[in-house]
């Protein structure tokens, strides 16, 4: 074996930085992907990041989706709200001395990336110190770490920092504690600590892990190891409960999408008490293991109704039960033993804990971004059963068929991160029964409507924006989002009664629903032109040209829309009256004067019409052509 593996024999800084320069280089291709799913909100559409280094006391000041929303009481949209500012921290500077862009976020997250493949393995080689095969289990786990798909999430969706910076955190306080005991060890525990659950709160679970490891480690005095991340926890809690309040403040969300322990009941949601929820947080748990294992296919999206809501003793919650309770049962037997496989199913258990929906709904039933530090207890199984059971040379080979098999299945999985539409349409197809799957494809296929150049082009992104957002409020009847989107669908397809209708019942649900205020203004007015100029029904035009006109009195379009058909109808004076109004909102356009003239002579009132007509010309000589 050691003829055969001298690479081990390099220092093991020496590897950390060869495996931090292949994580680097696997993840190279998100260099050109654009901003997706929540990166609008920790950075292109988040006003306190945007704001750069001038932004940084707001970051820390408020909840963190509080300058994406820019008002009180929205930011908390999932029970107990969030407060993560270091990742905003690092883009608001990054952004200030780089300037703003996708290509500099993914650059920064593949390096951190990078940085903790190499702090993993130096941390699971001090782990390892007395164990048999202490170089073979380090390299192959971290290596496995690295080219695992389920890390896809995190690595190419920028806003994944978060996950990112709390690991590093979470390792870099394990590996000093493990390689010292000191005062000086203390502190730099502490502050690896403070950055990681800074970063993302599940990070407190640290206080349990890093004993844990120093015991199966026989360090003496291993329990004073808890010391530091509990001073780093409780300062968090301190600064938070100031800042948003503790983690179980704030009122259940009444959303499905933030809360998908809800049942309906035929005319609205009923929400799910611990009881009624458990089996359905329980039959998710073996997913988790199914992902870890064989990660395909892989999506982003886990939101109602990918999973059943399940009730009672459902056979699958039972099974899972005893599954997980007998793995935790076994693994605590074997704890006086120091079994490395044991450690690593209580790391995956524990780690995963404050993810499960079991204490705290999360707002999602399950999440491939919530495997990130629990994975690295999953593969230590996989790997200390390979290297234990098996001869060196085939759990090598074995060892290079499963990351060969992951690496091929992340080159598969990247470019669906591309962008929003390469994602949302791609991940629609695996959770074909998410509500959320199914609108953001409708509406990234509205997005395309929206631009297209050609009639042809936007009818047939349309139509395929249709089925999916029809599926949505299927799923969910009080997706006011989806109901938005259909609308749009219709807008495209100018059916406009129906687009109408859909904009109508999102207020309906929401009154003060900001888009939906403004889709419907758009709807109409659209269809009393279409009326008017595609089917010479001036009558139906000016009846929805009238509703637009109520919701928005002073758009120019709208008033002089209103204008031509009182005009054609031969209603002269309001024709002049809208025309007049029209003027007002803009006393510099040509058109303007020039319908107002036309009006004016159309009644008789010569030297009126002439004034305007000559105004007109003045300001644009070709009018007249």
């Amino acid at each position: 074996m050691k003829k055969q593996f001298s690479f081990l024999k390099s220092g093991s800084v020496s590897l950390s930085i060869v495996l931090a320069i292949g994580a680097f280089l696997f993840y190279t291709p998100s260099l050109s992907y654009e901003y997706v799913l929540d990166d609008a909100i920790v950075i292109a559409e988040n006003s306190f990041t945007q704001n750069g280094w001038a932004g940084i006391p707001d970051i820390w000041a408020y909840d963190t989706f509080r300058g994406f929303f820019g008002e009180e009481g929205k930011a908390q949209l999932v029970e107990g709200g969030r407060y993560r500012p270091m990742s905003l921290t690092f883009f608001a500077i990054e952004g200030s001395l780089f300037g703003f862009s996708p290509f500099v976020g993914h650059l920064f997250n593949i390096f951190w990336y990078a940085v903790l493949a190499a702090l993993t393995y130096l941390c699971l080689y001090s782990f390892l110190r007395k164990h048999k095969f202490q170089k073979e289990i380090a390299l192959a786990v971290t290596l496995m770490f690295i080219v695992h798909p389920v890390h896809s999430e995190v690595v190419a969706n920028i806003k994944g920092r978060d996950e990112i910076f709390a690991m590093l955190g979470a390792v870099g306080a394990l590996w000093v504690s493990l390689r010292h005991q000191s005062i000086r060890s203390w502190v730099l525990a502490f502050a690896f600590m403070m950055f990681g659950i800074f970063s993302k709160e599940h990070v407190a679970v640290m206080v349990v892990l890093i004993p844990l490891s120093l015991y199966y480690q026989r360090v003496p005095k291993w329990w004073f190891s808890a010391l530091p991340p509990l001073a780093a926890v409780g300062f968090y809690l301190v600064v938070r409960q100031q800042v948003i309040g503790g983690l179980f403040s704030g009122e259940t969300p009444m959303e499905l999408m933030n809360n998908p322990f809800m049942r309906w009941n035929g005319s609205g949601y009923d929400v799910l008490g611990f009881w009624e929820r458990w089996p359905t947080v329980f039959s998710v748990l073996p997913e988790y293991l199914r992902l870890l294992l064989w990660p395909y296919p892989l999506t982003h999206d886990y939101y109602p109704h990918t999973f059943e809501v399940l009730a009672g003793w459902n056979p699958k919650a039972v099974m899972s039960i005893l599954l997980f309770t007998g793995l935790s049962v076994w693994a605590i037997v074997q704890l006086p033993k120091r079994k490395i496989w044991s450690w690593g199913w209580l790391w995956f258990l524990i780690a995963l804990f404050p993810m499960s929906n079991i204490l705290l709904n999360v707002g999602t039933f399950c999440s491939e971004r919530f495997l990130f530090l629990p994975s690295l207890g999953g593969l230590m199984i996989l790997c200390v059963l390979m290297f234990q059971w098996i001869p060196n040379r085939p759990a090598w080979i074995l060892t290079a068929l499963f990351s060969l098999t992951y690496a091929l299945l992340l080159q598969q999985r990247l470019p669906d991160w591309q962008s929003n539409f390469s994602l949302f349409t791609h991940d629609v197809e695996v959770s074909a029964l998410s509500a959320k799957a199914n609108n953001s494809a409708g509406g990234a296929y509205n997005d395309r409507a929206g631009a297209a150049l050609t009639e042809e082009e936007q009818v047939s992104w349309a139509r395929k924006s249709k089925p999916h957002l029809e599926e949505a409020v299927r799923l969910h009847p009080t997706y006011k989002n989806a109901y938005l989107q259909l609308g749009n669908s219709f807008f495209y397809l100018k059916e406009y009664e129906q687009a109408i209708r859909q904009y109508e019942y999102c207020l309906e649900l929401d009154p003060d629903y900001k888009d939906g205020l403004k889709n419907l203004f758009l709807a109409y007015r659209q269809a009393g032109k279409y009326m008017g100029e595609q089917k010479n029904d001036l009558t139906a035009a000016i009846q929805y040209l009238d509703k637009a006109y109520r919701l928005r009195p002073t758009d120019y379009e709208t008033l002089r829309l209103l204008g031509v058909a009182h005009g054609l109808s031969k209603n002269s004076s309001q024709a002049i009256s809208f025309f007049k109004k029209a003027l007002e909102r803009r006393p510099n356009d040509a058109q303007a004067y020039y319908n107002l003239g036309a009006s004016y002579l159309q009644v008789g009132k010569v030297d009126s019409g002439q004034l305007y007509l000559e105004e007109a010309r003045l300001l644009d000589p070709s009018i007249f052509q």
